[in-house]
């Protein structure tokens, strides 16, 4: 999934959405990453990560400032995220092998912990 499809799909959610967490998880729920930073790879893909210092928890509204590739000031890394873009989670901020990726299957929202949850493959 490139990175304009992944805010199409964010944008549909209810506006009550926008201030919640984002977490990603796998089908059967047994593994899930919560970013809190991003990056660019050498290719331009979108790399979405666990744990950078100096960051907050991602939110709706966050993520989808970052993929729109406006106002980047929530932890700003200096690239700009292009449409085309291939999202990516890495589950380890040292791990170069990106091994998940959004799907467009499912999002789970939970209302009463706040957070949004992306079915990633």
């Amino acid at each position: 999934m490139n990175a304009a499809e992944l805010y199409e799909l964010l944008d549909r959610l209810p506006y009550a959405c926008d201030d919640f967490i984002v977490r990603f998880t796998t089908r059967d729920r047994t593994d899930y990453v919560q970013p809190e930073g991003w990056r660019c790879d050498d290719d331009g893909d979108l790399i979405l990560l666990p744990i950078v210092d100096e960051c907050d928890e991602m939110t709706v509204n966050n993520l989808k400032r970052l993929l729109d590739g406006g106002n980047n000031d929530w932890c700003h890394s200096g690239n700009e995220v292009y449409n085309e873009a291939i999202v990516y989670i890495c589950d380890d901020d040292d791990d170069d092998d990106y091994a998940w990726t959004p799907t467009s299957e499912r999002f789970s929202i939970n209302w009463k912990r706040r957070r949004v949850d992306i079915w990633m493959e």
